[in-house]
């Protein structure tokens, strides 16, 4: 059985796995949360629950329009 310590993304709430401390991790300094390394390249903050927080809203919105 192999156990890797895995990350969440904040941002894409995508898995990726740490072998090491010296893999290279993304960092967001605006939320400081790890993020994966095509996240940490992004140079803005959008955390992936206010993605779905934002669907959520829209659609409340198309239903109460009908």
């Amino acid at each position: 059985m192999l156990v890797v310590e895995t990350l969440t993304c904040v941002h894409c709430n995508n898995l990726y796995r740490k072998l090491g401390k010296s893999d290279p991790v993304g960092f967001c300094h605006m939320c400081f949360k790890p993020v994966c390394l095509h996240c940490g390249a992004i140079d803005r903050c959008e955390p992936f629950e206010r993605k779905l927080e934002a669907l959520e809203a829209r659609s409340r919105l198309l239903r109460a329009c009908g």
